[in-house]
């Protein structure tokens, strides 16, 4: 269970809240000019071009792992961060989560 900050103390939720950012919190996300000429940010465009070649049959942590290693190989200085309830970096993007 998580809590939430309120004006008068901690009020516990039920989250199923998912977080996939562009960097960590202590980077910046990087726009630059794409293979298409134009700026981009460069975690959306890979993000865009992996979920279009994987249908989005692609795991989170595969999606953040092959994001990070994309990233890199392109000489960008940013880590993707993921946040999720336990069991849910293993489900698929567009899957329903439960």
């Amino acid at each position: 269970m998580k809590y939430e900050k309120k004006l008068f103390g901690d009020v516990r939720v039920d989250e199923r809240n998912l977080l996939f950012a562009a960097c960590q919190n202590d980077q910046k996300a990087a726009d630059a000019p794409m293979e298409d000429g134009a700026y981009h940010g460069a975690f959306t465009f890979f993000l865009t071009k992996l979920l279009r070649e994987s249908e989005g049959k692609i795991a989170f942590q595969d999606a953040a792992k092959q994001l990070g290693q994309t990233l890199y190989d392109f000489d960008f200085k940013q880590i993707p961060q993921l946040e999720c309830p336990p069991g849910q970096e293993t489900k698929s993007f567009f899957s329903v989560l439960a």
